[in-house]
């Protein structure tokens, strides 16, 4: 059954309430049991955001009951496994997040270690890539944009959408360091890969996942926007990351999810770039990296910082949405 218009827009206003209504009553809940610990490797930087200590954390859990909800009230076919897809992998990589959570919360501990994080994002990926491999090569129509890398055998093809998760939710994990800069921006870039996918594919099922997320975590800047009142903690990070992956994978749009996620891509890069001349040179090439702790460290205030990269974001996905336009 495909999803409608009315459908689409019910599923958005459920996904908006879940977030906004239990919002307040989580707030309370996780104030008295999860709060950050401000402990990163930078002495400076912990003391830039040391009124942040004690703010409430695994924020994240909202934006996922946003999103799963307004999946659940759509038709999917569910003869097409699109919907499990849609709901089982964020819901993975939430766990690695929340697990990461509670260990810094719990723990004097900075959380997982990279290693064992990079280990459990894999044991999620690699599965996760073959079925949305099978997914893209067997169920998707012939027509779809970018049809030659439906074409690619189901190992490569597995192999590439392992990584594209992977990378994103390392992404929007590395961005999420300012009060709502991680879900604004993943809101905007939702909100173009929404217009794209619908304009380029016709595909209603993933077009609508995307409409949702913009809306689940733009909902969640009601509390997350400066003064954060909580934040979303890797369990949000890994969650939106994955979804949003998953949900331009399920429609063959990945290529053009750099374009309209160009701040997280210059996130990553600088966080890349510092280690890389780091090791060559022994200086830094940034005051401190990812990029938007670079301007925390020059004295500019965070929501500068933040409604900048939003600006970015925004400025860049209409350009990319306009330029798929043209050449349709």
């Amino acid at each position: 059954m495909p999803v409608t218009t009315h459908s689409a827009l019910l599923a958005c206003a459920v996904s908006a309430a879940a977030v906004l209504i239990p919002g307040p009553w989580l707030i309370r809940i996780l104030r008295s049991r999860l709060t950050e610990r401000i402990d990163s490797a930078s002495p400076e930087l912990n003391q830039m955001h040391g009124s942040k200590a004690g703010t409430p954390t695994m924020g994240g859990l909202l934006i996922l009951a946003g999103y799963s909800a307004g999946l659940l009230v759509l038709p999917f076919d569910f003869t097409r496994p699109l919907l499990p897809l849609l709901l089982s992998i964020p819901l993975l990589f939430a766990t690695i997040g929340g697990a990461d959570d509670l260990i810094k919360s719990r723990t004097q501990r900075r959380g997982l270690s990279a290693r064992h994080k990079f280990l459990l994002q894999l044991l999620v990926a690699v599965p996760a890539g073959f079925l949305l491999a099978r997914y893209r090569q067997q169920l998707l129509p012939p027509d779809t944009a970018l049809q030659p890398s439906l074409q690619w055998s189901l190992i490569p093809d597995a192999g590439w959408c392992a990584v594209i998760l992977i990378a994103t939710v390392n992404a929007v994990n590395l961005t999420d360091g300012l009060d709502g800069l991680a879900a604004g921006t993943v809101a905007i870039i939702s909100c173009g890969m929404t217009v794209l996918i619908l304009c380029t594919t016709g595909f209603s099922a993933p077009g609508t996942a995307a409409a949702i997320l913009a809306v689940a975590t733009a909902s969640f800047l009601l509390f997350n926007r400066y003064p954060a009142r909580i934040f979303m903690g890797d369990t949000g990070a890994l969650a939106i990351g994955a979804a949003l992956a998953t949900t331009v994978l399920a429609a063959g749009q990945e290529l053009l999810l750099p374009a309209c996620g160009l701040v997280l891509v210059l996130e990553t890069l600088s966080v890349v770039a510092q280690v890389f001349w780091f090791q060559r040179t022994g200086k830094r090439l940034l005051l401190c990296s990812p990029l938007h702790n670079h301007f925390v460290f020059r004295k500019i205030s965070e929501p500068q910082i933040v409604r900048s990269f939003w600006a970015v974001s925004a400025v860049v996905t209409g350009l990319t949405t306009i330029a798929v336009a043209v050449l349709q």
